[in-house]
């Protein structure tokens, strides 16, 4: 009995070195491929700004919200590749790697409608890959606002999510953010869906493509729409962010508990002999 969990303990603590090996090399690599600045893949948008480059425009915030804004929407814009494809699952670890987080790349194949191709809640970690589509984006936006303390929220419409950011807090004056698209509206989505020519002029001078910007007028126009209030992007998936959050601890605490048993039974073997 003692020699079979001897075993079972040893099995148990190579498993642990290897999955702590495998957060340790996780550690030195980063979540952003090359590929997000070079795939031109149809209906894909690169990365045209790396990560410090991100920060170093977003990082100072000298109380001018309105400046701010379109700020950081544009960074957001430029720092994230436009890409969900399937092709670009493992290249661009919309699958988030064994040695970023083995507890996510599992979950991944255990249940893949939600976390096969992963999309972040953390900001950091979301910029940090540079990729994603529009509600990434809107995550990204909130959250960035929420660390300057600033109140925002994400809005999902038909087949488009968007954030709005509180430009005058005498006022409550919201205006909308578009990361996916970088551009900024000085008016709030309700405004917007009672008159969708609002958008039009802002959409244009942001380079899109006057037939977008229709697509983009119906989507606003059409009902129903959500209104994700509250503190930065959780209300947005509350369950996503704890569970996202527990596994980023979890990772280390598993290799430990594997490890512990046969740590323990060696430690107390030698005790004695010590002793005497």
């Amino acid at each position: 009995m003692k020699s079979l969990l001897r075993v079972i303990f040893s099995i148990c603590f190579a498993a642990g070195v290897f999955l702590l090996g495998a957060n340790v090399v996780g550690l030195s690599r980063s979540l952003r491929s090359p590929a997000v600045y070079t795939d031109h893949s149809p209906g894909r948008r690169s990365a045209a700004i790396t990560e410090q480059q991100f920060y170093s425009r977003i990082d100072t915030f000298n109380g001018d919200r309105q400046a701010y804004f379109k700020t950081l929407t544009r960074a957001i814009n430029d720092a994230i590749a436009h890409d969900w494809e399937d092709a670009g699952i493992d290249r661009l670890h919309m699958r988030i790697p064994f040695t970023e987080n083995y507890l996510l790349y599992v979950a991944s194949y255990v249940y893949p409608r939600l976390y096969r191709k992963y999309e972040y809640m953390n900001y950091r970690k979301a910029v940090e890959r540079g990729v994603g589509l529009c509600s990434q984006c809107a995550i990204i936006e909130v959250e960035v606002l929420k660390r300057m303390g600033i109140r925002a929220h994400v809005v999902s419409l038909h087949e488009h999510v968007v954030a709005e950011g509180e430009v005058d807090p005498t006022t409550h004056e919201w205006w909308l953010l578009d990361p996916d698209f970088g551009v900024t509206v000085p008016h709030d989505v309700a405004t917007i869906a009672a008159d969708t020519s609002l958008i039009r002029p802002y959409y244009i001078a942001g380079g899109r493509d006057p037939e977008l910007v229709s697509r983009l007028q119906a989507i606003f126009a059409n009902q129903p729409r959500t209104v994700f209030e509250g503190d930065g992007a959780t209300p947005y998936s509350p369950t996503k962010k704890m569970i996202e959050q527990l596994s980023y601890v979890f990772i280390w605490i598993i290799p430990v508990v594997l490890m512990l048993p046969l740590a323990v039974q060696i430690y107390r073997r030698r005790r004695p002999a010590a002793g005497g």
